[in-house]
């Protein structure tokens, strides 16, 4: 906080923590000024909508009926799915409807993302701590939809040529797994796929012993420490027998 106190600070990135991070410098006015400078806009979720806490509104069995079939679903609930599929639309697009105007998406903030709503939500979509709302409405606070082209002394040119004043700069931008630092016939037996490696319990990997990716799929680190932890002793481990 102390670094980007009274500055002009751009986050790069649209992400939880390109989120967290201007909620925080805005909210306790440290910041002289916040850009967010995104290339493809997440849906900012608040903690409440219509007045429903959004536990209550999206973690529910009612509304995940309101997400398309998985793949293994049967031909009936693919059936009963085509017959509804216009009432779920409308339930999501209600939903985005709803943050937009409590957001006041667009208009120097955030824009729509182009994903809808459930699909976001699977890989990008995010819950605003209880100031995110609040930031939404700081005057300090612009979204800028576009790439850096190069550093200046005192701030960013973009791709279109556009200049943005910066003192401070974080990097709060995603990445992509790979797994080419392991030796090939180590891939070879962790039998690495086109979305990602098959974990069990999202730490270890069934044909390797004594091997676990902590923290690399989903959150949760610390259970997932101590699931290595009992793994090592003997406990736990995944077997290929049914």
């Amino acid at each position: 906080m102390s670094l980007a106190r009274g500055r002009r600070v751009v986050i790069i990135g649209s992400g939880k923590t390109a989120m967290d991070c201007a909620s925080g410098l805005l909210v306790s006015r440290c910041a002289a000024s916040v850009t967010l400078l995104y290339r493809s806009a997440h849906w900012p979720v608040p903690r409440s909508v219509l007045g429903i806490p959004v536990r209550r509104l999206l973690f529910s069995r009612a509304v995940a009926s309101m997400l398309p079939p998985y793949y293994t679903a049967s031909c009936v609930d693919r059936a009963v799915h085509a017959i509804v599929r216009p009432l779920k639309r409308l339930f999501w697009r209600g939903l985005e409807c709803a943050i937009n105007k409590k957001l006041h998406m667009g208009n120097g903030k955030l824009e729509a993302p182009p994903v809808g709503l459930p699909g976001d939500l699977f890989y990008g979509g995010q819950i605003l701590d209880d100031s995110g709302a609040e930031m939404m409405h700081c005057e300090q606070l612009t979204a800028i939809k576009g790439e850096i082209n190069k550093f200046v002394r005192n701030g960013v040119i973009l791709l279109d040529g556009t200049f943005r004043p910066a003192d401070v700069i974080l990097y709060c931008t995603g990445y992509n797994k790979s797994y080419d630092y392991l030796e090939a016939d180590l891939r070879l037996k962790l039998e690495v796929q086109k979305d990602g490696l098959y974990l069990y319990r999202n730490c270890l990997p069934p044909h390797v012993r004594h091997l676990a990716f902590v923290g690399s799929e989903v959150s949760g680190k610390t259970i997932q420490s101590v699931a290595r932890k009992r793994s090592a002793n003997g406990k736990g481990r995944p077997s290929r027998n049914p």
